[in-house]
């Protein structure tokens, strides 16, 4: 029984002799890379039961993370240049949501981090500079997290209206994914933020569930 537990654990989890292993080649990796990164961060690995691989997380005191992985042919990649740029625009949108909204909230920019994403990104990319082609693949993730209703329609607009406005002025158009306290949610696509009309907002929202 216990032998099928451990066999059970490690087959989610990993082995201990498999993460050190990974471990050892992530910092290695890491030292042969080309990228301005403090001495010291935290790196962690751990197993996708999905995939059987590994990979590791590296989190650096400012608070930017990324991935080292391994590709089909065992090679390691890494998604620091995605990271860096998801967080730099995550960070900006939490500020104007805030003064928008006055509430908090949690903003994540999701780009996909995938290989071929990386590989089009430098050490001085940014958001605005990107194809369409990489944009459209983007959400914006937000989520209010205080006690904002959708009662007032007009005040709703507004707020959203003015959102919308900044993503498109400075060039941030990504799919956009906004979730509010009492259970709604509005999702709006890349190709329709442009193009999008005030009144139309609302009717966009879509109640996915009741909250107590």
């Amino acid at each position: 029984m216990l032998a099928m537990v451990v066999i059970i654990n490690f087959s989610f989890k990993g082995t201990p002799w498999g993460k050190a292993n990974f471990t050892k080649r992530t910092q290695q990796y890491l030292s042969q890379i080309n990228y301005d990164l403090p001495n010291e961060y935290d790196l962690s690995t751990i197993r996708s039961f999905k995939t059987g691989k590994y990979k590791s997380v590296i989190t650096l005191p400012n608070g930017i993370y990324f991935q080292v992985l391994e590709d089909y042919s065992d090679q390691l990649f890494d998604n620091y240049y995605t990271a860096k740029v998801e967080s730099t625009v995550s960070n900006e949108a939490s500020k104007v949501i805030k003064s928008i909204f006055e509430d908090d909230s949690r903003v994540n920019l999701d780009m996909g981090g995938g290989y071929g994403i990386n590989k089009k990104l430098t050490e001085t990319s940014s958001y605005t500079n990107l194809s369409e082609d990489v944009k459209m693949h983007a959400t914006l993730y937000i989520t209010l997290v205080n006690s904002y209703t959708l009662l007032d329609e007009n005040i709703f607009n507004e707020k959203c209206s003015k959102l919308f406005e900044w993503i498109t002025t400075n060039n941030y158009d990504s799919n956009v994914f906004i979730s509010f306290n009492d259970g709604y949610v509005i999702n709006i696509d890349y190709n329709e933020l442009r193009v999008l009309k005030d009144e139309d907002v609302l009717r966009r929202a879509v109640k996915l569930k009741h909250r107590e």
